[in-house]
């Protein structure tokens, strides 16, 4: 019986995926109930199923291997699908060129760290090109559960991890010849790319093409069509090679007939995404797939922990420690200096690059390509795994305490805001005698309806905000306003609070507003103060310390608060009532762990 069970869920794919699913959900679970990221869970799931599924159900690490492809392969579609080049246009500089300069560099750091770690020549040029990507997934899955996609530091950095999907599918296939470096095997490598994004143009006019907008007009059928072109680009990509063999025969060209591989499916599927990202009709297939978002990233994580094999990572503990050490600290650091080389200010600059702090999907299909290939052996491929994992672990908490490490490390590189562009300079400087009533910290989604009603009321308005992209916007329209962040005291420093009657900050983050606060009411007692909270908690938190009103975007956005300017306006003690109406909904909506408006 324990035999045919065994037998069952050995040749059962289904079953296997059902035991992935039922684990992730309950470490999940277990995260939640923890306070912890999910992504934790799911690892944790996978490094303990490990052992269930090699020594008692007797699976392969081919099989598991299937399961961490397959995951990777639909994440990368989903990745692809949520790229906006419309929005990365005002970036693109840093992007692409920032985006090389520092994959480069991080590349020749890595690769001399991994020589001086023993390893010979060939894996040492796997190790450098893994290191130096970053996770575009993670990265976006953090972006995206923070609502920061839209933020400039975000824009930066998905338009540099854009740049290195580019560069891993060039370098895939070329460094599958770096056991024969004839440059025949390099010239054919190239030809299967130029071929494949040759192939991917082609397709995505006839995406555009009208029978594409029919087969929107029907969601369902509009749901699977997507699903499809992310299976024809994989299959496509997976057998480049036998198409240039064919194209051989046909022309009589022998050389083509020596390229029998192809590549991975990972890169079909991430250009299937990445040709959809632009149609007019990408929000509702984002919309329709984002289960699947969920689905395939948890089956994802779980992977990463079931290819972690503690009994092959014991003789490559300090390796890993160092290239992981490499990974937190070095890779960040060469990526903030790069990014403050183009202009941007130490604040920008850091939010690119704290959280790039782990290995790329991209990474993990290197690794496996160079383990088939004889190219790397299992300890190196233990110590890519080993860095992945808790570098993927580590990237949620380097994220949420980024202004606790911004501020300990920010007075080391006070020089890169006096690098700043020409351009970001001008931006900085505040006119004479200003003396503003109204100081507007962040003009995003929630602050733009407050600009334009305080403008309304006649008020004299100043805004701060570090997007310079906002600030240049905003002097067009004759708006004054100024590059910086509001929580640098020689910001504030330099503004008159003489006047100030309504201060609003527009950043969720609690140790900034609590700052703020402070320092509002130091240099006005009469000023209200108006804050922002991502949470029922933190609101109350906020009005506990003093707040006169707290926006909680969930439940009320910036336009909803602008009419709230207005009406009490010249009245102070209908705010106040107002603010305790707020409090009793807010304890009332914790009391019911209505913490989101999802919560219904």
């Amino acid at each position: 019986m324990e035999e045919a069970l065994i037998s069952m869920i050995d040749a059962n794919l289904f079953l296997q995926m059902g035991i992935v699913i039922i684990a992730a959900s309950i470490f999940g679970y277990l995260a939640k109930k923890l306070k912890q990221p999910l992504i934790v869970g799911y690892i944790i799931a996978g490094i303990l199923l490990r052992p269930l599924f090699v020594n008692v159900f007797r699976i392969g690490l081919d099989e598991i291997s299937i399961l961490a492809e397959i995951g990777i392969a639909f994440m990368l579609f989903i990745v692809g699908m949520e790229l906006n080049f419309k929005k990365l246009n005002s970036v693109k500089n840093v992007a692409v060129f920032g985006g090389v300069i520092s994959t480069f560099l991080v590349f020749l750091l890595a690769f001399f760290v991994a020589l001086l770690l023993g390893f010979d020549i060939d894996v040492a040029i796997y190790l450098g090109v893994i290191f130096s990507f970053s996770s575009t997934m993670i990265l976006l899955k953090i972006l995206s559960d923070n609502n920061e996609l839209d933020t400039i530091h975000s824009r930066i950095i998905v338009g540099i991890l854009l740049i290195q999907d580019v560069i891993a599918i060039i370098v895939t296939p070329l460094l599958s010849e770096l056991g024969d470096v004839a440059l025949i095997g390099i010239g054919l490598n190239l030809l299967k790319v130029g071929l494949f994004l040759g192939i991917v143009f082609l397709v995505s006019l006839l995406i555009k093409s009208p029978i594409f907008k029919e087969i929107a007009s029907n969601q369902e059928l509009l749901v699977i069509s997507s699903v499809a072109v992310s299976f024809f680009f994989s299959l496509i990509a997976l057998n480049m090679g036998n198409i240039l063999v064919w194209i051989g025969n046909i022309l009589g060209i022998t050389a083509l007939q020596e390229a029998s591989s192809g590549l991975s499916i990972a890169v079909g599927a991430f250009m299937g995404g990445v040709v959809l990202a632009n149609l007019p009709y990408a929000h509702e297939i984002i919309g329709k797939i984002n289960p699947l978002k969920d689905f395939f990233g948890c089956i994802f994580f779980v992977s990463l922990g079931l290819e972690l094999s503690f009994m092959e990572l014991g003789n490559m503990i300090k390796p890993m420690i160092v290239m992981l050490l490499f990974t937190l600290l070095i890779k960040p650091l060469v990526n903030l200096l790069v990014i403050g080389s183009f202009g941007y200010g130490k604040k920008i600059s850091f939010q690119v690059a704290n959280p790039m702090v782990q290995v790329s999907e991209f990474g993990l299909i290197l690794a496996m390509q160079g383990l088939s290939l004889g190219i790397i052996n299992r300890d190196a491929y233990s110590v890519v795994i080993g860095s992945t994992i808790i570098g993927a672990i580590i990237t949620p908490y380097v994220y949420n305490n980024s202004n606790w490490i911004y501020k300990k490390i920010s007075g080391a590189f006070s020089f890169l805001d006096k690098r700043l562009s020409k351009d970001l300079e001008s931006l900085q400087n505040l006119p004479e005698n200003m003396a503003p009533q109204v100081l507007l910290c962040g003009c995003n989604r929630t602050g733009y309806p407050l600009l334009k009603k305080a403008k309304e009321l006649g008020k004299s308005v100043l805004v701060v905000d570090y997007n310079p992209n906002v600030i240049e916007r905003l002097v067009k329209e004759d708006v004054v306003a100024i590059y910086g962040d509001a929580t640098d005291s020689e910001i504030l420093d330099r503004i008159d609070f003489s006047k100030l009657e309504l201060f609003v900050s527009t950043s969720p983050d609690l140790e900034d507003n609590l700052f703020l606060l402070k320092e509002v009411r130091k240099r006005n007692k009469r000023t209200l103060v108006f804050l922002t909270a991502s949470n029922v908690d933190e609101a109350l938190l906020l009005y506990e310390k003093g707040s006169d009103y707290v926006i909680v975007p969930h439940f009320l956005g910036g336009s909803h608060a602008s009419l709230l300017i207005e009406r009490f306006n010249d009245d102070s003690d209908g705010l106040a009532e107002h603010k305790q109406q707020h409090i009793q909904e807010l304890l009332e909506r914790k009391s019911l762990g209505k913490h989101h408006p999802m919560n219904k």
